[in-house]
């Protein structure tokens, strides 16, 4: 059953009492749950007048009538969620007149309350009608061509009325989702003046949305600029803000969004700026107006209170707004916002400036506020992980969280958990890297880097860098090198993936952030996996079978790199397994220009028992003869000895 808010004097509301009358009383048949109370009420005068224009057949009313109240929970579609209590008043003469009806009666009752009281009631029904012959698979051709033309006349001037229904606004969506010029044009043309108002609206703001995309650039700018004045009020509606966040994310050029992002700074950013003047940065106001910052974070501190919601939270707008406020506010606003927001971090880090306000945030954190941070990422883990930006928030939890214990738990033990969703992902594998090789500026670049050495003063932290990575490596090794070990040749073979175990398997440096230490069985299994691989039967240039790690492109490149690693192995060397092949199979290596040098490389770093190996097996004359460079500097490499 449902009951629907009621104004007497709107069509709707006529519909909604009788349907909520009729729904009542079969309600209260089965014995429902519907609540009936009856509640003493003195009508005034424009109600009653209200009541007898639109049915003037009633009862006289008197003085002061008895109304029936219905409460009732209404539940909605989803299991979780449930509308909030509705209240219905209607008069008792009106609900006995329309309990005696029959069904057909009491629908005509309902239509003429529509007719004669809805604007345009008669055309509605009328677009909607010719709409749903146009959505159907059975309209095409001739006859869809028709039904467009008839449309479009039916709605010429009259849109401005119409765009705002729930239904007609779906024509209108409808009809820009055509793609023909000339109907967006005479829409747009006809909007145009409505814009912000069905920006606020529940229904139309989705014709504005697909005016942006499907508008040409003269109109989308047309939108933006329709927007300017009004982006504070827009972002503080439920309804507008996730059209003002499209708009500034998705369709602005960057001028367009610093001028967005100006009219938060306050109105004089707004009435004193010129059509097509550019707007200063808040990096430009605080070098040469340092004064006007206070005033500035003041104002950005009332949009940001009330942008806090689940829903506002989301959008990239608010992760601007927020990465300028915590970027010039104070150390006591820095703090508050913290505390507000050390929960919600997981929502605001899929987009690049959430990133960067999360990293903020997790910098200027206390202890205790760093701890419900981490926990905050309880099963979204993975998800933040394998995000573009979001895997920047969990960089800047491993270098900062002295708690590695809490972050074990709650972070890398569902990284665990799901390694191979880590490893294979385009992005989740550089969390892996992360641990692994911190700050590795071959893999990271030295813009993230720059940014990450931002957190590296914060007051909070007391253990070294050195500790905590050392802590986050060792609970992790143990599932990523079975991993590997058990998953070489997928992972050596996949692009993501495959620079991730020579990262993994080479030693650890002087410069390094933190002395990695492999467990030697855990090593040796992962080179046993690699010899298998480079045991696979090699034809030279075969270009039917699939691609040997000697001559295929990213496994061959890990491949090398791990034998020039060699020569700084302390314990096991790469070289010691590959020599354990049959020396037939190693003789076929001079075929190509990448064996040749594999082999020189093994010469090269390899132990005093590979280099004898390579040197009994493979041909001097054979390499002399050869016309490729890598076979000519083995044969140098080995007449050399």
């Amino acid at each position: 059953m449902n009951f629907d808010a009621l104004n007497d004097s709107a069509v709707s509301s006529g519909s909604s009492i009788v349907k909520g009358i009729l729904r009542k009383k079969a309600a209260a048949q089965n014995n429902s749950h519907v609540k009936v109370e009856k509640t003493t009420a003195v009508e005034t005068p424009s109600e009653a007048m209200q009541m007898d224009h639109i049915v003037p057949q009633l009862e006289p009313v008197e003085a002061k009538p008895k109304k029936t109240v219905l409460h009732k929970v209404q539940p909605s579609t989803s299991s979780k969620q449930f509308r909030q209590r509705t209240t219905i008043k209607v008069k008792k003469s009106t609900k006995d007149m329309l309990a005696n009806m029959n069904k057909k009666d009491r629908k005509a009752f309902i239509r003429g309350l529509a007719e004669k009281n809805k604007k345009n009631f008669a055309l509605s029904r009328e677009v909607v009608g010719i709409w749903e012959k146009l959505r159907s698979s059975k309209c095409r051709g001739e006859e869809m061509e028709i039904l467009i033309k008839k449309l479009i006349n039916l709605l010429k001037g009259h849109a401005a009325e119409l765009i705002y229904a729930h239904d007609t606004s779906r024509v209108f969506q409808y009809l820009l989702a055509l793609k023909r010029e000339n109907i967006r044009n005479d829409l747009f043309e006809e909007l145009t003046p409505e814009i912000v108002r069905m920006a606020k609206s529940k229904y139309s703001k989705f014709f504005v949305n697909k005016m942006l995309k499907y508008g040409s650039k003269q109109q989308r700018d047309t939108v933006v600029n329709a927007f300017r004045g009004h982006c504070v009020k827009l972002f503080k509606m439920v309804a507008s803000a996730p059209l003002l966040d499209t708009m500034y994310s998705e369709y602005s050029t960057s001028e367009q969004r610093q001028a967005i992002v100006s009219e938060f700074y306050g109105p004089e950013y707004v009435l004193f700026r010129s059509e097509g003047e550019n707007t200063e940065t808040l990096k430009d106001i605080a070098a040469n107006k340092p004064e006007k910052i206070p005033i500035i974070m003041q104002n950005l501190e009332t949009v940001l209170e009330t942008a806090t919601q689940k829903l506002t939270l989301k959008l990239s707008l608010t992760h601007k707004l927020m990465f300028d406020y915590l970027t010039y506010c104070t150390k006591d606003q820095k703090k508050s916002l913290v505390d507000t927001l050390r929960t919600n971090i997981p929502e605001m880090i899929h987009t690049r400036d959430g990133s960067r306000t999360a990293l903020l945030l997790i910098w200027n954190a206390d202890e205790s506020e760093r701890k419900d941070i981490v926990k905050s990422f309880h099963n979204l883990a993975v998800k933040a992980a394998n995000d573009e930006f979001g895997r920047r928030a969990l960089f800047g939890i491993f270098d900062v969280v002295d708690n590695t214990k809490l972050v074990n738990k709650y972070i890398l033990k569902e990284i665990a958990d799901n390694i191979a969703d880590v490893v294979y992902d385009k992005f989740g594998v550089w969390v892996l890297h992360y641990l692994v090789h911190p700050r590795q500026f071959q893999v990271f670049g030295k813009g993230l880097l720059e940014i990450l050495r931002q957190g590296d003063s914060n007051e909070y932290s007391e253990k070294t860098k050195s500790e905590r990575y050392t802590e986050l490596f060792n609970y992790i090794k143990e599932p990523l090198y079975t991993f590997l070990a058990a998953n070489m040749r997928e992972v050596i073979t996949n692009k993501t993936s495959s620079v991730l175990i020579l990262d993994a398997l080479e030693p650890s440096q002087p410069g390094d952030p933190f002395h990695r230490e492999v467990d030697i069985e855990r090593k040796k299994e992962c080179f046993m996996a690699i010899a298998e691989i480079v045991g696979d039967e090699f034809v030279p240039h075969d270009m039917e079978g699939p691609p040997h790690i000697v001559q295929a492109g990213c496994q061959r490149f890990v491949f090398r790199k791990l034998l020039q690693s060699d020569a700084k192995q302390q314990d096991l060397k790469l070289s010691d397994f590959i020599v354990k092949l049959p020396k037939d199979h190693l003789q076929t290596f001079v075929g190509v220009n990448s064996g040749c040098f594999a082999l020189l490389e093994m010469m090269r770093s390899g132990s005093k028992k590979a280099k004898a190996v390579i040197e009994g097996c493979i041909s001097l004359a054979a390499l002399k003869n050869s016309s490729l460079i890598g076979a000519k500097l083995l044969h140098d490499e080995l007449v050399r000895g």
